[in-house]
C-alpha cells in the first residue's frame, strides 16, 4: 500500500507542516520579538576605546625624534609587562577612582580581589602581529574608556 505523504515533494511537506504548527509557530515568533525588544531596552550600551602602542629600542625622547624606528620583541615583551603590571593597574584605579565606577564596598575584605577582576575585563594589553601593543577599554561611559586608553 501507498501512502499518501510520499506523492507529496518536500516543499508539499514543509508548507503542511508549518500549516499544522502555525499557531505554535506564531506564538513563538511573537514572544521571543517581545522578548528581544525588551531586553535590548534595558541594557546598557557599552562604549570600547582602543589605542596602538609601537615600543622603540630606546627610552630618550629626542633619539626617537632623531631616529624613529621601532622595537624588537624583546621591546615589545618588556611594554606588554609594563602595561599588565600591578603599578599601572593601580594608578588607573586611583587616577579614575574605578572601585567607586564599579560599585564596590571598600568595607568587605574581597574589594580588592573583585576589583581586580573587572578591571581585566574592563582593560585589555594585546600584542599585535606587527610588534605594537593594542590597549583596549571597554565600559558603560565613553569618556571613561577614552581616558583610560589615553593615560596609558
Amino acid at each position: 500500500m501507498i501512502d499518501r505523504n510520499d506523492n507529496f515533494s518536500d516543499g508539499a511537506r514543509l508548507i503542511k507542516f508549518i500549516f499544522r504548527w502555525r499557531k505554535i509557530l506564531l506564538v513563538t515568533l511573537a514572544v521571543s520579538l517581545v522578548v528581544s525588544v525588551v531586553v535590548s531596552l534595558i541594557m546598557k550600551p557599552k562604549y570600547e576605546s582602543s589605542g596602538i602602542v609601537y615600543p622603540t629600542p630606546t627610552k630618550s625622547p629626542e633619539k626617537i625624534l632623531v631616529e624613529p624606528q621601532f622595537g624588537y620583541d624583546v621591546d615589545a615583551d618588556w611594554l606588554m609587562q609594563l602595561l599588565k603590571s600591578d603599578i599601572v593597574m593601580d594608578t588607573l584605579v586611583m587616577k579614575f577612582n574605578l572601585a567607586g565606577y564599579f560599585r564596590l564596598d571598600t568595607t568587605k575584605k574581597e574589594w580588592k580581589d573583585r576589583l581586580y577582576r573587572k578591571f581585566h575585563k574592563t582593560m585589555t594589553f594585546e600584542r599585535t602581529r606587527y610588534m605594537s601593543i593594542e590597549i583596549k577599554a571597554l565600559t558603560h561611559d565613553p569618556e571613561l574608556s577614552a581616558g583610560l586608553v589615553n593615560t596609558v
